[in-house]
């Protein structure tokens, strides 16, 4: 890549896992496939190509985890699907029939006071917390609110955020998925819990 437009700057790296969930990180749906390495990824190389031993693209540099308490947490889109995204925009414009809730959320573990609240009630930890609805959004069809915590897809509780994004990415829009909801009162108990179906829209 260009780093500081230093041109053919090269770094070596393991690749810890091939098929991480990034979005499970940082809290949005998106790829899910990405492959982790701890070669070098800084502004200027992201976008720059990984290459095994052999000098083959396996992946494009997309992007790395920020935080001064960590290092070395780089990922790369791998060939197949940027190939598969690159064909479908330069035929389409964008990326067609890919499913979306049409929402903005958090995981609960990363907010201190639904942490709290989730451990109180007894909820799986990778419930998460919805911040914003759009207007695009099946969502708005039900009487799920900013706030409500969704607890389980289709049956499935969230242990793992990365539950809810697998359900999300393993369907096609227009597939219904059932959440359960969880809508806390003032005290922070439960105040109900309720099933919505929704139904997947496309991500343009």
């Amino acid at each position: 890549g260009y780093p500081m437009n230093l041109q053919s700057t090269i770094t070596a790296g393991i690749v810890s896992a091939k098929a991480r969930q990034l979005g499970a990180i940082e809290g949005n749906a998106g790829i899910e496939s990405f492959i982790q390495t701890d070669a070098a990824v800084n502004p200027g190389n992201s976008g720059g190509a990984l290459v095994n031993e052999f000098g083959q693209v396996i992946g494009i540099n997309s992007s790395k985890i920020a935080d001064t308490d960590y290092e070395g947490m780089g990922f790369a889109v791998p060939s197949e699907k940027a190939l598969e995204i690159y064909k479908e925009i330069v035929a389409n414009g964008y990326v067609t029939n890919r499913p979306m809730l049409g929402i903005q959320y958090y995981a609960v573990s990363n907010d201190s006071t639904y942490s709290a609240l989730a451990w109180k009630n007894n909820l799986p930890y990778g419930s998460i917390v919805i911040a914003s609805i759009a207007t695009n959004s099946s969502l708005n069809e039900t009487n799920i609110k900013v706030g409500d915590i969704v607890t389980a897809v289709n049956g499935k509780k969230l242990d793992d955020t990365a539950i809810l994004l697998e359900a999300i990415e393993n369907a096609k829009v227009g597939d219904k998925l059932t959440l359960t909801v969880v809508r806390l009162n003032n005290a922070g108990t439960v105040a109900s819990t309720f099933d919505a179906e929704i139904t997947l829209v496309e991500d343009k």
